[in-house]
């Protein structure tokens, strides 16, 4: 059985952007059929899943991505979470079909080496894709409709679809507790500035500089050594060996 969470989806969406860096082909917007904001997330999850099995074996695809099945399963699973994931027609944003078209294009034409890098280029000359209307108090359902980049406390029903709005607010400053994304669930560090990420010494989300190996984490994320035993110690512990595809 296919299983992806939301931090699955935010990561794959990551990717998706920047291994691109809007074509590696060299690609150009502007030669290119836009894509329709609702079949951006169907389009975006085939282009993932293929490039993982045409990379990966199954072992790695489950061990680097937590992707587990086959390929058609993988697009169909994708898909569904994508569309809670992704802005809708409703969002208070501006949505360029170019954009999306160039950065797929760029993400399917990617080798696979760019599917092991661990640093993460920038969109290039694609641009936005999606371009933010909200200043921080408005109310919001996605991100992307931030101008800072955060909207806290959305919920969410059982199917991953937001359920209820949150407001748009800038990410935490050093010092400061961790605004939480989603309502009712414990903050973590990204949503603290860039560069920071959750403190949790005192018990509590605070943002600060990654930890090191001892250290209190939640996540991955909070520590330098990007490895934090979540199930059991909660503290950060030495870097896993990374994955590398090499199908």
């Amino acid at each position: 059985m296919q299983s992806f969470t939301r931090t699955t989806a935010l990561f794959c969406s990551v990717s998706l952007l920047t291994l691109a860096g809007c074509g590696e082909s060299g690609s150009s917007s502007s030669s290119l059929t836009p894509i329709t904001q609702d079949q951006y997330a169907a389009q975006s999850a085939v282009a993932f899943c293929k490039k993982i099995f045409a990379c990966c074996t199954s072992d790695q695809a489950k061990a680097k991505f937590n992707v587990t099945g086959d390929e058609p399963t993988c697009e169909k699973d994708l898909t569904k979470t994508y569309q809670g994931f992704f802005p809708d027609a409703s969002a208070k944003l501006t949505y360029d079909g170019s954009a999306a078209a160039c950065s797929l294009a760029g993400f399917t034409s990617a080798s696979c080496s760019s599917l092991n890098a661990t640093s993460q280029a920038s969109a290039g000359s694609c641009g936005p894709i999606f371009t933010p209307l909200q200043a921080n108090g408005a109310a919001c359902k996605f991100a992307e409709e931030c101008k800072s980049g955060l909207c806290v406390g959305i919920s969410y029903d059982t199917s991953g679809k937001v359920s209820g709005a949150g407001a748009c607010t800038a990410p935490g400053a050093s010092g400061q507790a961790c605004p939480s994304a989603e309502a009712g669930k414990v903050s973590t560090g990204t949503t603290c500035q860039s560069g920071l990420v959750g403190k949790y010494d005192t018990g509590s989300c605070i943002c600060g500089t990654p930890g090191n190996i001892g250290d209190a984490c939640l996540i991955g994320s909070d520590c330098v050594s990007l490895n934090c035993d979540s199930s059991a110690t909660k503290k950060c512990v030495a870097a896993k060996v990374a994955v590398t595809c090499s199908k």
